[in-house]
Order: structure tokens, then C-alpha cells, then sequence
């Protein structure tokens, strides 16, 4: 008898009409060089367009929320994971093929780190993409040394313990997967 063995993370994406970018998302994914096991789940949240037939044509696990929203198509994508350490990103979301191992590199540091987060910058962006990131993520990391906290998160980068999630706040019109989960 084969015991299955949980992933030690699993990445979750919410998709809504993404096919232009979602097959790009996963192929980037499928190249990483960590050798511990992950899992990818795609969260359609209503689409009406290609995604779901190009994400089908990778390895991963599809799951529909026809709840509008990202916000509720993370929460079912959490509650899906079956990883130690769910990984919230976005469908149109390149990585590095280290990525997997940068992030659990951090986990492995400290036992009581519960949340590791990172900046994102946009490929080919408009004027105001080459400027937004880094005004707001220069801005995180110059108040996180000054009050020893984090202000913002992005649910495009941000790795939690499923253990310590307790839900996403879905009262909240918007954020509840950044300053929600934060």
C-alpha cells in the first residue's frame, strides 16, 4: 500500500478570465526546482472565456467558486489545500524558478514564523506599474523597520501556515485577502 504524502505547499490561484496569461502562470510553475512536493490549484471564479481549457492542460487541481470575487475564490482555494503552507498568488503571476525554495527557506529559519510575504512588480507595465510598486513596497519595508510590523501584504506573494489561518473575512468589500489576512 502507497501512503500519499501531503504537499508541503499548496499554490493557490484565483482565475477569472485569464487566458492571456494563465498558461504563461502555470508553465512557470511546473519549472521549479523544489524538490519537496506542491500542489497548484486554479480557482475558476465564473469565467467565460479559455482559462479553464488551458488550465486543464496542466497538473493541477481545478476547483470552481461561483461566487464573485477574488476574495471568496482564495477562501475556496484554501480550504481546498491540502499543504502545510498555502501559497496565495495571482493568474497572471511569472516566478522565479527558486521561488519555492526561497519561501520555504524562511519557514525553515524560525519554527514560529506563522506568514512570509514579498514585494511583485509588473511585466511590460503601464507608466504608473513602473512606479506603484516600488513607492508602496518601499513604503512596507521603511515602516516595518521603523514599527517592527507589517502595514500591507499582497495576496499576489504571500505564504501562510494553513494551521494558523483562521478564514478570510469575507464581511469585507475588498482586502480581506490582504489587510484582511494580515
Amino acid at each position: 500500500m502507497t501512503v500519499r504524502q501531503k504537499p508541503r505547499f499548496s499554490i493557490v490561484i484565483p482565475a477569472f478570465n485569464e487566458e492571456t496569461y494563465i498558461g504563461a502562470t502555470l508553465e512557470s510553475l511546473q519549472k521549479k526546482n523544489f524538490i519537496d512536493g506542491y500542489e497548484i490549484i486554479v480557482v475558476n471564479n465564473n469565467s467565460t472565456d479559455n482559462t479553464v481549457k488551458i488550465a486543464q492542460q496542466y497538473n493541477i487541481k481545478l476547483i470552481d467558486e461561483s461566487r464573485p470575487g477574488v476574495c471568496w475564490a482564495r477562501q475556496a482555494g484554501t480550504e481546498a489545500a491540502e499543504g502545510e503552507i498555502v501559497i496565495s498568488t495571482d493568474a497572471d503571476t511569472i516566478f522565479d524558478t527558486d521561488w519555492l525554495q526561497n519561501i520555504d527557506q524562511q519557514f525553515k529559519e524560525d519554527n514560529s514564523i506563522v506568514a512570509v510575504c514579498g514585494p511583485c512588480q509588473f511585466v511590460n507595465p503601464p507608466w504608473w506599474g513602473k512606479i506603484y510598486p516600488k513607492l508602496l513596497f518601499g513604503a512596507v519595508v521603511s515602516f516595518y523597520k521603523i514599527i517592527k510590523k507589517p502595514i500591507y501584504i499582497t495576496a499576489t506573494n504571500t505564504a501562510f501556515k494553513k494551521s494558523a489561518w483562521d478564514n478570510y473575512d469575507m464581511k469585507q468589500t475588498q482586502g480581506a485577502d490582504e489587510l484582511g489576512l494580515l
